[in-house]
This record gives C-alpha cells, structure tokens and sequence, in this order.
C-alpha cells in the first residue's frame, strides 16, 4: 500500500464480515485513508472521535442494523456522505437506505469498479455541497461587509458566481453520461453528431456513424439475469473504447446497443478497417462473474453525405443497417448503401478465404535471385510469397498483403514464409548449391511481436540453416 498523505479523504467501512472489510481496505487503500469496524456499535464509537469523508456500511448487522444508524451518523456530522451495501436486491431496500439518509445503494456480490466510482461519485458529492456552502456563506460575508464599495463587491460577487457556476455545470455534466458504462448518452451524441457533420460539411471529410450490437446479449440477460448482463455490456465497452481513435466517440445507446461517430475518415475502406477491428476485438472470450461468453457482432454503416447529410437520417439509416446485419444472421456488418455492401462483402469474402490459406495450402514462395553483376554469379536469393486462390485464381500481393496487415493475418503467414524459405534454402545448401543468402521480407506488425526474435531462432533450429545465410 502507498503512503498517503495527510490531506487523502478518509474512509470508514463497516461489516461484520472479515473478508468484505478487508477487500474493500484493500481496493480503496492506495487513494484513501480507510479504516474499518465489525459492527455499528464500533463505527459510532470511532465517529465520535474522528471525522470521516465517508462511510460505507453493510445494512445487516448484529446489534444496531445499518439503516437505524445512519441518522445516528449524520447527528454526528451531517457532512459525512453514507454509502449503505447488501445482499438483498429489492428495490425496497435500495429506498430504505435512501431514505433515511444514504447518498448511494450498493448490492452484494459487488464489482470493485463500481465500488470505486460510487466511492468518487459520494466524495465529489461531498466536495460539491461543502463548496456550495462555503460560496453562500462567503458571498453573505462579502455582501454585508463591502457594502460601502460597491464597485468592488460588484465585481467580487461575479467572480464568486462564476465559480459556483462552474460547480453547478459539473453536476450538469453528469446528465449527459451513461451510469452503468460511463460512457456518452444519447444526447450527448447527438450533439457530437451535430459537431461533426459541420466539421465534415467544412472541411469535406467523409464520416461514418453505426449502430453496433452484440450478438446474443438479449438471450444472456434472460437466461443469467439484467446483473450479469450488465457486468457484460461494461465489459464490451471497454473492449470497444480501446479499439478506437481518439477522435472517435462511443456511446451507450441503450439495452444492447453501441452508437459510433467515426469522423475524417478518407473513404468507406477506412471505415470497414475499423469495423473489422472492432469486430475482432470482441472475439476474444469474456469472463463475467464465472461464466465465459463468446461474442460476435452485428453493424450497421450510415456514411456521410451518401446516405444522408443531417443527424437524423443517418442516424437512421445506419439503424435500418443494423437491422439487415441481424437479419443475416448476425456476426457481420451491412453498409446502408447496396453497392458499398457489395464492395465490403468481397472484401468480407476475401479475408474469411485469407484466413483458411495457411491450413489450405494455398500459399507458395518464389524466389527472386539476387546476382553479382560482375561475375553473374547467383548470391542469394530473395523469398517472395503468392497466393493460389482455388476459384480466382493467382491474387496479386498488392491485393492480399494489405488486408493481412490490417486484420492481423500478416504475422502467422510472415512466420511461414520464414519457415518455408529456411528449410528451402537448407535443402538447396545440402544439394551444393552454398554459399547462397535468403532474404525474407517482414511486417512492420511482426516486430510488434513479443516473441519475434524466439520466433526466429526457433525456425533456425527446426531447420537447421545456419544463420549466417539469413
């Protein structure tokens, strides 16, 4: 745990439970003072004595339950903000808390992340309210004590304002977030929308809104329960929000949709590389609460001007587009536009044909000799690799290679051109045909890789080439 300083707020947990005032000690110890009791009586006691930020307490207790003790907390301190926790998942027992004077509910078995950000929610509420009152009492003071400067007080008075304003458009703020995901509402992406489409309009970029949905979430929510559920929207969230540019804007659009601006775009292949990579990004599994979730997606494109140049007709179409995707099946994407859903269907075709070549067998090597021009003697050779499509045929590298790279294929079929190549070469070399070099192109992606130089060392050692000639 790190040293705190003086001024860290601080925080009392109570709960009769051992365990749950040891994980949340732990969880919030790095940023807060905490402290903790067993039971209420205990936490009176220590409340008599020292002022606490805030309190988080379990409602059930031996003795003096939860509920009768939060006004018995407040009588103390009416600043300390009181954050009640439980198994039970009725409503009743969410009002009961508020009720008597709790600022927040939380229900056991809880996410340390909402945990942590209902802990930030009460301490700023706190803040905010200490401020208000110091801004009153201050403007009062100043009020009655400048009378005789007018002028001044004037003046004071404003800049007062302005910061209490500044307080009140913070708590405003709020209202344009999305609780559950803290992401933007709908009417903050529409004012987003509204944004960019001037940007667009002025600068005459192209710009891409969607609507995207997990496939399956539904049928989640009513077989495991709206908690498990919502643990998994959270989840893809933050698997959607690291896949985009910083000029992007995710939204929570509702039960089991995503909207998504993507502005400066140069044409539709900028937006299906991300919508390709959003759609991989979700294909790893999910871990909630024990259960492990698979998940693919459906999307739909609305493009800026073609298929509308105002807020709600793309927002539209990208809608009825969303709609298509699922009446397909799902796990793919529809573009409002049928000749660009045709474009991105080849390309959908080629990359599902790209990842089965390698199992197929679809690949060759050609290798282009590298020759002395003195002597003509052959040197080395350079290792260049081809695709035999069984329907269309030979495919250009200048068509193939940029979708590997941009879907990630590039650095399984690299791994194999560098094995191909090695173990040609050592069978050249046991033929007579030494000192000959190879030359193997890699991906700028293959030296992402971790393990690249394992990798190569590896091939080395299965084919025996001496790496000299590498």
């Amino acid at each position: 745990m790190v040293e705190l300083s003086g001024n860290a707020e601080r925080i009392l947990v109570l709960d009769d439970e051992t365990h749950i005032r040891r994980i949340l000690c732990e969880a919030l110890g790095d940023e807060y003072n905490c402290q903790a009791a067993s039971s209420a009586e205990e936490g009176l006691q220590i409340l008599r004595a020292n002022e606490f930020d805030l309190v988080i307490s379990d409602i059930t207790m031996p003795g003096i339950s939860g509920l009768e003790m939060v006004p018995q907390i407040l009588a103390l301190n009416p600043d300390t903000v009181v954050i009640m926790m439980s198994g039970a998942l009725t409503i009743d027992t969410a009002i009961d808390a508020l009720r008597v004077g709790a600022f927040d509910y939380l229900t056991k078995p809880f996410d340390l992340r909402h945990v942590e950000a209902a802990v930030r929610r009460a301490l700023d509420h706190r803040s905010l309210r200490l401020a208000k009152r110091q801004y009153e009492g201050q403007l009062e003071q100043m009020v009655e004590q400048r009378t005789s400067d007018l002028l001044k007080t004037t003046r004071a008075l404003q800049e007062e304002i302005a910061e209490r304003n500044k307080a009140e458009e913070k708590i405003n703020y709020l209202a344009y977030y999305d609780a559950l995901t803290s992401l933007p509402n709908r009417a903050l992406f529409r004012d987003r929308l509204e944004q960019a489409l001037s940007t667009a309009q002025r600068e005459q970029h192209n710009l891409a809104v969607l609507f995207l949905s997990p496939d399956r979430i539904k049928k989640i929510n009513d077989t495991l329960g709206d908690a498990v559920a919502e643990k998994l929207v959270c989840s893809v969230s933050e698997k959607l929000r690291g896949s985009l540019r910083d000029e992007d804007t995710l939204a929570y659009w509702g039960r089991d949709e995503f909207a998504i601006i993507l502005p400066q775009l140069m044409g539709t292949d900028d937006a299906v590389e991300i919508v390709q990579r959003l759609q991989s990004t979700l294909e790893p599994q999910v871990k909630v609460d024990n259960h492990e979730f698979y998940l693919t997606s459906s999307i739909g494109i609305g493009l800026y001007p073609h298929d509308g140049s105002d807020a709600e007709t793309l927002m539209k179409n990208a809608g009825a587009a969303l709609e298509r995707a699922r009446e397909q099946g799902g796990n793919n994407y529809q573009f409002y536009t049928a000749d660009l859903n045709a474009k991105a269907l080849k390309r959908l075709a080629m990359e599902n044909d790209l990842r089965r070549a390698l199992d197929r067998n679809e690949f060759f090597l050609c290798y282009q000799p590298k020759v002395d021009t003195t002597t003509w003697e052959i040197l080395g050779v350079e290792a260049l690799i081809r695709w035999q499509h069984p329907k269309l045929g030979c495919i250009s590298p200048a068509e193939f290679i940029p979708l590997a790279e941009d879907t990630g294929l590039i650095v399984p079929i690299g791994e194999w051109t560098l094995k191909i190549g090695c173990a040609q070469l050592k069978a050249w070399h046991e033929r007579g045909f030494a000192p000959l070099s190879l030359s193997v192109n890699l991906s700028p992606r293959q030296f992402e890789q971790e393990d690249l130089l394992g990798v190569v060392i590896d091939t080395l050692n299965g084919t025996g080439l001496d790496p000299n000639y590498l």
